[in-house]
């Protein structure tokens, strides 16, 4: 809108991120994402799908360029630290979303525990509410209480009214495996 001409080079098949591929569609549908994105290139922007850039490709961006901004996004999750993290069963949130909205096998179970209080922790519930069915079970843990949540007020609310149950004050410690699979979580009662 001030008179540039501007090219996005996007790594992935569409624009959009964690928004396109890991928001779950009862919180945003594909449509209003495209969208979104028509608003943009009916702007004139120019986006380069399916094309990464390393090393290699940015030093010719910087010759071909005046201006570079880099927003590569959140490539990757946190690592959480937790003793027996790496046990079978434990997942990734944002693998757990990507899979879920590609309809790939998620591998969650029917008895879903998720860890946290943001809205990647509420994302992440409500998708596998739907996806364990009616006998499955999805109970969120957290450190503080449901007012300390980062999370946004409705998604909480969101999460309360479909049914899921939300355990106050608890802090993850450690995962129980047994056979090399989760059998429980090991947890620490807080308070404020």
């Amino acid at each position: 809108m001030a008179g540039f001409s501007v090219d996005v080079f996007e790594s992935q098949s569409k624009a959009g991120g964690m928004v396109q591929f890991a928001v779950p569609g009862f919180r945003l549908t594909y449509e209003a994402i495209d969208k979104d994105f028509k608003r943009v290139t009916d702007l004139g922007v120019n986006i380069r799908y399916e094309t990464k850039i390393q090393t290699k490709e940015f030093e010719e961006l910087r010759k071909d360029y005046n201006y570079i901004y880099l927003a590569p996004g959140a490539q990757l999750a946190a690592d959480f630290r937790l003793d027996g993290n790496k046990t079978e069963g434990v997942l990734d949130s944002l693998d757990f979303l990507f899979n879920a909205k590609e309809h790939k096998d998620t591998g969650i179970g029917e008895n879903v525990v998720i860890i946290g209080g943001g809205n990647t922790a509420m994302d992440a519930a409500r998708t596998a509410y739907r996806l364990v069915g009616k006998d499955g079970k999805v109970t969120i843990v957290y450190r503080r209480t449901i007012n300390e949540m980062p999370a946004d007020q409705g998604e909480i609310k969101a999460v309360i009214e479909e049914g899921m149950e939300i355990i106050e004050l608890v802090s993850p410690e450690k995962v129980i495996a047994e056979n090399g699979k989760v059998k429980a979580i090991l947890c620490s009662k807080m308070k404020l």
